[in-house]
């Protein structure tokens, strides 16, 4: 297999920008995400693939719950934020103000919408883990478009 075609067939799969946040009961955390979809109507589950070993991984295995921020294509400015994962300082996070979700975990107050998870089960077979939650709480605050990898310069596919 080439290496360079295949990279670049899976950077054209269609992937969304989000701010993913989670909580180990104690800290708070979120990250920029782009590998979440949505993996069954009945129950609704979302599965989630966080860097193995990362400290955000660690956090969602200790607190077994994560959601995640749909952001608008005018928000790369906040998105780009959580490049680099942060923690929460005060009341915000990232300079991000936030209301705690009903698992705990931090809801961006300017996202489009969220959804909140339960951990449901947990795989980790390559360099990622990859979560399967069970939603337990979903809010949509405004209307928008939602942020993807193609409104971005950056690739993380590949």
């Amino acid at each position: 297999m080439d290496a360079q075609v295949r990279q670049e067939v899976l950077r054209n799969f269609g992937y969304g920008l989000y701010v993913a946040t989670t909580t180990d009961g104690t800290r708070r955390a979120g990250w920029a995400a782009t590998w979440i979809m949505q993996c069954s109507f009945a129950p609704p589950l979302l599965a989630l693939a966080a860097g193995g070993g990362t400290a955000r991984d660690r956090m969602i295995e200790a607190g077994g719950v994560f959601a995640v921020n749909l952001m608008d294509t005018s928000q790369l400015d906040v998105v780009t934020r959580f490049y680099r994962p942060v923690e929460e300082a005060g009341d915000d996070l990232g300079g991000v103000p936030f209301t705690t979700g009903v698992t705990g975990c931090p809801i961006l107050e300017d996202a489009l919408g969220f959804v909140e998870c339960r951990v449901l089960e947990r795989h980790a077979p390559g360099d990622h883990t990859v979560y399967t939650g069970t939603v337990v709480e979903a809010g949509l605050r405004r209307e928008g478009v939602a942020l993807t990898m193609r409104d971005v310069p950056v690739h993380y596919a590949g």
